[in-house]
């Protein structure tokens, strides 16, 4: 037996050998193919995202353009994180040859980098007018003036696949039902509130009690909301973009709008939390308009049973509707091999072959002015019937213009879309003073400054291999000191053969990325160009973090609420969960696996499962509550309702209600029960720290309870005298461990704002420390003050680590220390 024992074990380690020596020769050989090219054939990447039917298409035209280019090949790559995805590849210096380039994002940034392909020269040596075969008003968005930091004029860095302007899309089956016109010439917002006013006043949809009926959605995604504003006269900015005109009256007065039509007549769907979409709401008929939107909807709402068309969105102090132009274009690297070979892909991606493609998909319209006025696009019988409003747009319509400093969409959303107009917690003109402040305190900060020296790598890098062999040789020389034996070596030498390979991980792979952290805290980078073109900034981040951030300080605040919450209950529940399973009943076995097989449950799974149950408008949970809330109401209502009139109720009126429903998890209410709801999923999965408690329960000697049985002691006094003093090693080791869960919190608190926040939206009271760390990192690219936050972070975690061991002396019991 111990022969064949000792043979399988031999096949195992041949067979783990082979695996190894075949994956390194497959990837070294696919590289050195890749380096030293063993082809002839020009290999061109492409980065792209769309749903199956636009990824179909493109691949489609890749293939006939290999057909058509034999020495071609394309290589599409396809991401649903698009803007994550470019970036990594563009600070790894191998970005793709072509990519999207959406013109409201991420455009400025990467011309004014340099990162973009200037493609003037290449259109020039093009026959005839071939830019003149685009609008021009499509062109003039991707040309880019570093002077003035706005699009219009400049070299070209793209060439448009597609765009749409704004509409307002109306379910025309309501319209008639409570007589209201449909605006096909235009109307003023005048006209719109008293629209949705009538149609919210059918109540439900004509047959169908069950279903309630909402006047309008207006969204609230950052450009949709200046899009709102424009079209009552107002902007953000005024010239140049030092000067916000947040504040100014008309701007004031659109949001003022879209507040009262939410919060004081109600007739516009506002859609907080976990609820039903407003799209959704739209899509089952129950909304008279929604807007405004872009083209992209046609083909979802083209399956909707009921009649639809579209409409100009609504206007107010200005002579006629306004659109932004909303588009995307391939832009070519700067960092390409090939741009001329890129150049001919770009014309045929964007060629007529595949604008009608995409144009009879219905998710854009044309750029190509031939393809726009062609049947692809204006296909009869097609909805909408009032398709030509897209290309009419086009006449007042202008491109979308943010600052560089991504932080301002950043205030926007915190502020105006978030505490005002989701929550109602501040008033517009609140909301736009409060983003008017940060984004003053933001221009004067020292980081911001452009004459920032580079930052001394080399120095760096020579200073810390300097250390690195100082280290080493210290190590060394006291090591040849030692005059050990020839067991003694031998001994040393094994114990590095195991370890050495994990010391070369950690030091290549923990402790080397946190030296580098810790280098770019004291930088300013965007982690979209190289490490070179980091500015030095010394302890500017650092002094940002305390000099009063007011996302630090939410995060803070947030997150120690959380653990507040969580450390206590999820210990107290584990203790009490194992001391059940520590029973000896019949069948306990079962009780155990089910207790613990929610904890293995990956975090997004177990995130997208409790969601449908924190659902505020049809989840399990909410409805719960609210039945045993019904005899609470039903006092409230024959009461204080019928009974007191309301100049003598008025406390109550205006604050019982908010106590006697179900709370809104995740909107209204998450200020207060937004923390309380994660803490209820985190609780669902303390399986993991029940085993290890009963583990240490196991490990309690009987003799011990016998002993206390023996004195007097009842179970209450077992307990707290002898079964938590000897497991106290282990509490104190899962209370360490909690502190330090809650305070990287991350992957519910992600699903959770996406869910519940809606496109480009936030919430403040779901800004965790390391929700705020990765959104500085990769939503706004503040890649050295994100790794100033890892460090305070690590800090901190590590202070309250030695505050808890400090705390604990005397509390824990080791018994082999005794």
């Amino acid at each position: 037996m111990r022969s064949v024992g000792r043979f399988i074990r031999w096949v195992f380690i041949a067979l783990g050998a082979i695996l190894v020596v075949w994956a390194f020769t497959d990837v070294l050989t696919r590289e050195a193919r890749r380096l030293f090219g063993q082809s002839d054939d020009i290999t061109l990447q492409i980065l792209f995202w769309g749903d199956n039917r636009e990824r179909a298409i493109i691949y489609e035209l890749i293939a006939a353009f290999e057909e058509a280019n034999p020495g071609v090949v394309v290589e599409p790559l396809h991401a649903a994180d698009f803007d994550t995805k470019l970036k990594t590849m563009l600070a790894s210096g191998d970005p793709p040859d072509a990519f999207y380039m959406p013109a409201e994002r991420l455009f400025g940034s990467m011309a004014e980098q340099g990162l973009l392909y200037p493609l003037d020269e290449l259109a020039a040596e093009e026959e005839g007018d071939y830019l003149g075969r685009f609008y021009p008003q499509l062109i003039d968005t991707f040309r880019w003036n570093e002077q003035t930091h706005r699009s219009g004029d400049g070299p070209l860095y793209g060439i448009p696949k597609g765009f749409t302007t704004t509409v307002n899309y109306v379910n025309l089956d309501l319209f008639d039902a409570a007589g209201v016109p449909v605006p096909y010439d235009g109307w003023t917002w005048d006209e719109y509130a008293d629209a949705v006013a009538k149609i919210a006043a059918l109540e439900h949809l004509p047959g169908d009690p069950s279903k309630p009926v909402f006047g309008g959605v207006i969204q609230t995604w950052d450009w949709v909301l200046m899009n709102h504003v424009w079209t009552f006269g107002g902007d953000y900015f005024d010239g140049d973009f030092t000067q916000p005109t947040v504040s100014d009256p008309r701007t004031i007065e659109g949001l003022q709008f879209l507040y009262d039509r939410r919060f004081v007549d109600g007739t516009v769907y506002n859609a907080t939390g976990i609820a039903q979409s407003e799209d959704e709401l739209f899509r089952l008929g129950q909304v008279g308009v929604i807007g405004t939107l872009g083209r992209w909807k046609v083909p979802t709402y083209r399956q909707v049973d009921f009649r639809w068309d579209v409409v100009p969105p609504p206007h107010q102090n200005i002579e006629a509707p306004v659109s932004p132009i909303v588009t995307v274009c391939w832009s070519i690297s700067a960092e390409s091999e090939h741009p001329e070979e890129t150049w001919e892909l770009l014309k045929f991606l964007c060629g007529p072959r595949g604008q009608a493609l995409i144009a009879e998909l219905g998710l854009e319209i044309p750029s190509l002015i031939e393809v726009a006025e062609s049947d692809s696009f204006h296909t009869e019988g097609m909805l909408p019937a009032n398709s030509r409003l897209f290309i009419d747009q086009l006449a007042t319509a202008r491109p979308i213009q943010w600052p560089l400093q991504t932080e301002f969409t950043r205030y926007l959303n915190e502020e105006i879309q978030s505490q005002s107009l989701k929550l109602g917690a501040l008033s517009p003109l609140e909301a736009a003073q409060r983003v008017e402040r940060r984004w003053a305190n933001l221009l004067e900060s020292p980081l911001k400054d452009p004459d920032l020296p580079p930052m001394p790598w080399r120095s760096l890098t020579i200073g810390l291999g300097v250390v690195v062999l100082g280290l080493l040789g210290t190590a060394f020389f006291v090591a040849r000191r030692q005059k050990l034996g020839r067991l003694d070596a031998t001994e040393e030498r094994t114990g590095w053969m195991f370890v050495g390979l994990w010391v070369i991980g950690f030091l290549a792979f923990t402790l080397g990325p946190m030296a580098v952290s810790l280098l770019l805290s004291l930088t300013s980078w965007e982690a979209t160009g190289p490490l070179t073109a980091a500015k030095f900034v010394g302890i500017g981040n650092y002094t940002r973090v305390f000099a009063g951030d007011e996302s630090f300080k939410q995060s803070v605040k947030v997150t120690l609420y959380y653990t507040v919450l969580a450390v206590p209950l999820t210990q107290i529940i584990a203790i009490g969960v194992a001391l059940l399973m520590n029973l000896n009943v019949k069948g306990i076995g079962i009780f155990r696996t089910a207790y613990f097989v929610p904890s293995v449950v990956s975090g997004v799974a177990l995130v997208t499962l409790w969601i449908t149950i924190f659902d505020s408008s049809r989840g399990a949970l909410n409805a719960a509550i609210n039945w045993a809330l019904t005899p609470i109401n039903a006092i409230y209502h024959y009461t204080v309702l019928d009974f007191f009139p309301r100049s003598s109720a008025w406390l109550v009126r205006d604050h019982i209600p908010n106590i006697v429903r179900a709370p809104d998890w995740f909107g209204m209410d998450s200020a207060l029960w937004a923390s309380p709801a994660l803490v209820i999923m985190t609780i669902w999965g303390v399986g993991a720290a029940m085993v290890i408690y009963l583990a240490g329960l196991k490990s309690v000697p009987r003799s011990l309870h016998e002993a206390a049985c023996l004195d007097g002691a009842g179970p209450v006094r077992r307990l707290w005298n002898v079964t938590l003093p000897m497991i106290s090693p282990i509490i104190f080791f899962q209370v360490v461990m909690a502190i330090i869960a809650s305070f990287q919190i991350f992957t519910q608190a992600f699903v959770i704002r996406a869910a519940a926040a809606g496109i480009g939206g936030t919430n403040p009271d779901l800004l965790f420390y390391v929700l705020n760390l990765y959104d500085e990192a990769f939503r706004f690219h503040n890649m050295g003050y994100a790794s100033a936050l890892a460090w305070v972070l690590f800090a901190a975690i590590l202070l309250l680590t030695l505050l808890v061991f400090r705390g604990s002396r005397g509390l824990v019991h080791y018994e082999g220390l005794r």
